[in-house]
C-alpha cells in the first residue's frame, strides 16, 4: 500500500535521479578505493604504517592543550 503512494509521489521527481546518481558515484569511488587498497604492495603498506601522524610542533601544541584541560 505504501509503495503505491511512494511511487505516485516520486514519479517524475528529479530528486530520485539525483539519489541514483549519488549512489552510483559512491559505488564507483568505494570500488576504486577498495581495489586500490587490495592491490597495494607490501612495501607501500609498511611505508604508510610508519608515517607519523603528527609532527613535533603539533605534538607540543596538543600537549599544551591537554595540560590546560587537566
Amino acid at each position: 500500500m505504501m509503495g503505491v503512494f511512494a511511487r505516485e509521489f516520486l514519479d517524475g521527481s528529479p530528486a530520485v535521479s539525483l539519489a541514483v546518481v549519488a549512489l552510483l558515484i559512491f559505488a564507483v569511488v568505494f570500488t576504486t578505493v577498495t581495489i586500490r587498497a587490495l592491490l597495494m604492495d607490501k612495501d607501500e603498506i609498511e611505508a604508510l604504517a610508519r608515517m607519523p601522524l603528527e609532527d613535533a610542533r603539533t605534538a607540543k601544541t596538543n600537549a599544551r592543550k591537554e595540560e590546560d584541560r587537566g
